[in-house]
């Protein structure tokens, strides 16, 4: 009874080798991969205590500074940056920049007379009257960015769910600062009154 149930079994087995070997990579590669996951992870709880024990940060709370109140000039930023007034030819439309030609020689873009965007015509008194509509905020955001601090109030704690609505500013700024400059320049000016 006993030798006609093995022969049985190895009936079968020969039978169904090929699903055997089918099953038996799977399988091996699956126990492969969570062993690797454990090690993983045994390993790189070791690594932690000892970045830990020599005094690394290793919690993101752990980068976010005390704040400075009086220091800070980001608040007074963001809040500025809002009430620019858009006027004929900022924010849309910028002053040329230098290019060069195909014969190498350069256009100087401040020492034009005026340039052509589109189909729109600017000149540079346009781009004086939107500054000067525009002065005071200008002076109140640079003198808030001459503070030693400019904190946004980043939390790195949220970590995917951060939200960074201060990385439009800088954008917007060049916007204004660089055509008062190139501004400046067409008029003459090499240092800001």
């Amino acid at each position: 009874m006993k030798l006609k149930y093995l022969n049985s079994i190895g009936v079968w087995l020969g039978r169904h080798k090929l699903l055997l070997a089918l099953l038996f990579l799977p399988t091996i590669t699956l126990l492969f991969l969570v062993e690797e996951r454990v090690r993983g992870g045994l390993l790189l709880g070791r690594y932690i205590r000892h970045l830990k024990a020599q005094g690394e940060k290793m919690n993101p709370r752990d980068f976010i500074l005390p704040p400075v109140s009086s220091e800070n000039g980001a608040p007074e930023v963001l809040a500025a940056t809002k009430d620019l007034a858009p006027g004929t030819v900022l924010p849309n439309s910028y002053p040329p920049r230098m290019r060069l030609t195909p014969a190498g020689h350069a256009v100087i873009g401040f020492r034009e007379e005026e340039w052509i965007e589109g189909k729109v015509t600017n000149r540079w008194e346009q781009l004086a009257g939107d500054l000067e509509r525009n002065k005071g905020t200008l002076d109140r955001i640079q003198s808030a960015l001459a503070k030693p601090v400019l904190d946004c109030g980043f939390d790195p704690t949220l970590g995917p769910h951060a939200t960074f609505p201060h990385l439009a500013v800088p954008k917007k700024l060049t916007q204004w600062f660089g055509p008062r400059v190139a501004l400046g320049l067409h008029e003459g000016r090499r240092a800001r009154r």
